[in-house]
């Protein structure tokens, strides 16, 4: 029960990543149809992560691993440069998001994980990417932003 709760968590999450947080409803513009926009995200996200179990060949504990990996990668890194308020610009923070999720699965696929843990590359390449792409960013940090509301 407890792993099946987790699951579901999980999926409505990432079905609200998908559909809210890369704003894709905002194009609708009724109610109901964003409901069942929604709705599709979940089925959407469930078929994936279904296709995945289905086919994936390693142990869940590896899989739980790998994406606590990735997700220290892509979205630890920021939220420290954030807290430590260092390279904190959209720009720079976007390029740690995307740099940590893509150097930590490559550095998996590529077989290195066995040696160097993906979730430490990823998070370090993220860092000197956020760096930078924070000294040749010229627009405002998110502080400076959120003190002029």
């Amino acid at each position: 029960a407890t792993i099946l709760s987790s699951v579901d968590s999980i999926l409505v999450a990432a079905a609200s990543a998908l559909s809210v947080d890369f704003g894709l409803d905002k194009w609708l513009k009724k109610e109901s149809t964003k409901i069942w926009f929604y709705r599709l995200s979940v089925v959407l996200v469930g078929g994936i992560a279904l296709i995945f179990a289905l086919f994936s060949q390693q142990t869940v504990f590896a899989v739980i691993v790998f994406a606590v990996s990735v997700m220290t990668a892509s979205i630890g890194a920021p939220m420290v440069l954030v807290v430590l308020k260092r390279f904190d610009s959209a720009k720079s923070l976007m390029s740690a998001v995307v740099v940590g999720l893509v150097v930590s699965v490559m550095w998996k696929m590529l077989g290195f994980g066995d040696y160097i843990s993906e979730g430490f590359v990823g998070f370090v390449c993220a860092i000197l990417v956020a760096a930078l792409m924070y000294r040749s960013d010229s627009n405002p940090t998110f502080r400076e932003n959120e003190s002029r509301k």
